[in-house]
């Protein structure tokens, strides 16, 4: 059924003659053919230029052909030089088009197919940018509305197979050998690192492997994705990619990051998770605000701010051009400035009502220099123990929703204009945006500081500038299913953490024309996306539904490289590996991350926010475990055993710590991302990791030791045999592979264990450390 209208238009064509048919046949070539020329033969074989004597803007001119002899050959693709070009190698000089995107094998075979039905061609053509790919009716198959989806779950499987087919046709065509189906327990550890962001638990690994259902590994995806694991490990990545600091940026962190897990938990549509953060306002302490804790980040740098978000949610990158015109892309300077207009006169100011008080206060209780605060009792408190949460509690300022319009910068350096000339906001590409100057926004009925108010002076130095919330203009005009690199752009993101590679190209970089290796994948996939309204869920599970994601993993890739067609090898980043831990520490791992206010930083701000004063300091400034302090409907809320705040808490997943960590902890040396760019998590193995692993003696005694007093906490059945000192016999050999592995050990590992362990004082403490030491472990398969 592959392009079957067009087929039958253009065999009509060749067997009936023009007559019968033209309409069909004018609409055919208009709709397919024409967009390949234009895009990708005029600019070099037009009216202006002539590359090798050849014109193609006529069908008299193909004809007649140029130096190498004619393009064309009426029901004859074989011979036509037109198709012969555009189908040898790239690396071939010969090679069309010289520059550009190559014509992908869907257009090769529209091309050659338009040619053996006689070439019918309407009026003259002229040069246009590239904008996308052209695909034949049939080649895309249809989606499924969400709501349909969710009626009928069978048909995730079905747009599941859809997937499997343009991978397996792929590797076909590119004589690639298709991996086999992994077994169950590799399956099953795969889906929990990648879903739950940790290995099964010692039940969990028992449950999935005693099921008697046979569709239990797709009811295990299911499960996963609405799992509170799900949001810990997807609110890491996020953290990642929006560059959430808990450090220098704490003033708004707490209920910024509260804010993203409850819309990663409550899996509000990916459209209104950007518009929300892009359009926010107000004072960032206020849940109901919190979206504007997005702006915190960059808050003295509107140039990177617009940068990165023009990367992070559209893949595009324009940080060169806001000095100079793009010198390897098309963004000018120009450009650049246009689109930051739509976010400029933007206030974000990191000083809400009651922060120079708490300064002051603060200051009042200091003692020995900076080192420590003065208790009521007169005992001293580690400052560090307590500032975090009390600043963290004030929140910051963002107002103004954009006048969309700015002075060019002094360091202006184009023709087109001059520094301080006044230029309206425009769009790079996509939908076009009309502004009404006139319909002026209410100014926020909220406090602000003195600093604040010279911040709003300081950004409206013109008194005709006025808000026109263009804010809300660039988030429709970015969410908006028209702009061509919003669904392309979270589509090639979700690939990658399924299979971890992109399906198009650069995550930060890519241009409107590229569409991958597979542009007809691709395009299937911003079909889908859009069809479910955005729904991450519903597509990530398409995507681990597919055969392809439940095949053996491709070896790590060379960078540059994607291979498609199966999940890629790669090393559990930082999250995961601690995350593992505390899996095999308790029945419970995913305790407290599915609800804020279960959080600390979330409990925290709950009971200081509704403080004022000296009240808010004597609450900071207690030490109690947060259990016996907070009131009684928050804290039974709470785990059972709830920590000091100064102490490390080894029982909580990664994302419930305040993050980035220091460089020299766990996290920090196995390459958890500093936020300083987007996701800019460090992947590659280290010496010092593996010295960590082996001879840190603080993990070693925090999680595994068998001396008294630690691990007492740990409820988990490995903890109970590393105290009790057993036997290596089978079945506790069997423990710790499953509880470490996630699957049984084979009859040489036994032997080896058995041969190498059984006489040490703690050989099954020993045995898990070896296997927590292994490649296997660290290691995603």
């Amino acid at each position: 059924m592959r392009n079957l209208l067009i087929i039958s238009l253009f065999t009509l064509c060749s067997t009936q003659g023009l007559s019968d048919n033209q309409a069909s046949l004018d609409s055919a070539f208009t709709t397919y053919i024409r967009p390949i020329l234009e895009s990708r033969c005029i600019e070099c074989h037009g009216a202006d230029r002539q590359k090798g004597g050849l014109r193609l803007d006529t069908r008299e001119a193909a004809l007649t052909g140029g130096e190498s002899g004619p393009a064309l050959v009426p029901e004859n693709a074989s011979d036509s030089l037109l198709f012969q070009r555009v189908i040898i190698p790239p690396d071939d000089s010969d090679h069309m088009p010289t520059k550009g995107v190559s014509l992908t094998k869907g257009e090769q075979t529209l091309l050659k197919q338009w040619i053996d039905a006689g070439a019918p061609w309407t009026g003259s053509l002229v040069a246009k940018e590239y904008s996308g790919q052209v695909f034949a009716p049939g080649t895309i198959p249809e989606t499924s509305s969400r709501d349909a989806i969710l009626a009928d779950p069978d048909l995730v499987l079905k747009h599941s197979a859809e997937v499997d087919k343009f991978l397996d046709t792929y590797l076909k065509e590119s004589g690639i050998q298709r991996g086999v189906t992994v077994t169950d327990d590799i399956f099953l550890r795969r889906a929990y690192l990648d879903i739950a962001g940790r290995i099964p638990t010692l039940d969990e690994y028992e449950a999935f492997m005693e099921s008697e259902s046979s569709d239990r590994r797709n009811e295990l995806i299911s499960d996963l994705l609405d799992s509170p694991a799900f949001v810990s490990h997807t609110l890491n990545q996020w953290l990642d990619a929006l560059r959430v600091m808990h450090k220098r940026y704490k003033l708004t962190t707490d209920v910024y990051r509260n804010w993203l897990l409850g819309a990663i938990r409550d899996n509000i549509p990916y459209d209104e998770f950007v518009r929300a953060q892009l359009t926010g306002q107000g004072n960032t302490d206020n849940p109901a605000d919190a979206p504007a804790g997005y702006f915190i980040r960059d808050r003295n740098m509107p140039e990177d701010r617009l940068a990165t978000t023009m990367q992070l949610f559209l893949a595009t990158d324009m940080a060169c051009a806001q000095c100079h015109d793009h010198p390897t892309d098309k963004w000018t300077q120009m450009d650049f400035y246009k689109t930051l207009g739509f976010l400029s006169g933007l206030v974000v100011h990191n000083t809400a009502p009651g922060y120079e008080d708490a300064v002051e206060e603060f200051g009042a209780k200091m003692v020995d220099g900076i080192d420590s605060l003065l208790l009521k009792d007169g005992t001293k408190v580690d400052r560090r123990v307590v500032q975090g949460h009390y600043y963290g509690t004030l929140g910051g300022v963002v107002l103004n929703g954009g006048f969309g319009r700015l002075s060019l910068p002094d360091t202006y350096i184009y023709d087109d204009a001059q520094p301080g000339d006044i230029i309206d906001a425009a769009t790079p590409f996509g939908p076009e945006v009309t502004i009404d100057y006139t319909a002026v926004s209410a100014p926020l009925d909220i406090d602000v500081d003195w600093r604040t108010e010279n911040e709003i002076k300081r950004r409206n130095r013109h008194n005709d500038f006025k808000d026109v919330n263009s804010r809300h203009h660039f988030a429709e005009w970015m969410t908006s299913p028209d702009n061509p690199m919003f669904t392309k752009t979270i589509v090639n993101r979700l690939w990658e953490r399924v299979f971890g590679v992109p399906v198009v190209g650069d995550m930060l970089n890519l241009s409107e024309s590229d569409m991958g290796p597979i542009p007809e994948l691709t395009q299937y996939l911003v079909n889908l996306m859009k069809s479910l309204d955005y729904d991450q869920k519903l597509f990530l599970e398409t995507l681990y539904n597919t055969a392809a994601y439940q095949r053996t993993s491709i070896d790590t890739p060379s960078p540059g490289e994607m291979p498609l067609g199966a999940p890629i090898v790669q090393r559990l980043s930082a999250e995961q590996m601690w995350d593992s831990f505390i899996a095999m520490r308790r029945t419970d791992p995913d305790q407290g991350v599915a609800d804020s206010t279960l959080s600390r930083s979330g409990v925290v701000y709950l009971e200081m926010s509704e403080r004022e004063g000296s009240e808010r300091f004597d609450f900071a400034t207690d030490t109690r475990p947060l259990k016996e302090k907070a009131s009684p409907d928050r804290a039974n809320q709470l785990p059972e055993k709830e920590i000091r705040w100064k102490q490390i808490d080894f029982q909580q997943r990664a994302s419930l710590h305040h993050t980035p960590s220091d460089s020299y902890t766990f996290l920090g040396i196995f390459g958890q991302a500093t936020r300083e760019t987007i996701d800019d998590s460090v992947q590659e193995a280290t010496i010092t990791q593996a010295l960590h692993l082996m001879n840190n003696e603080e993990l070693f005694m925090r999680f595994f030791t068998t001396r008294p007093g630690f691990m007492k906490d740990s409820d988990s059945r490995l903890a109970s045999h590393i105290h009790s000192n057993v036997n290596l016999d089978k079945e506790t050999i069997t423990l710790a592979y499953q509880s470490v592995l996630s699957r049984n050990p084979t009859a040489e590992e036994f032997y080896l264990v058995r041969s190498s362990l059984a006489k040490h004082e703690r050989a099954f403490a020993d045995l898990f450390w070896a296997l927590v030491n292994t490649t296997e472990f660290k290691l995603k398969r």
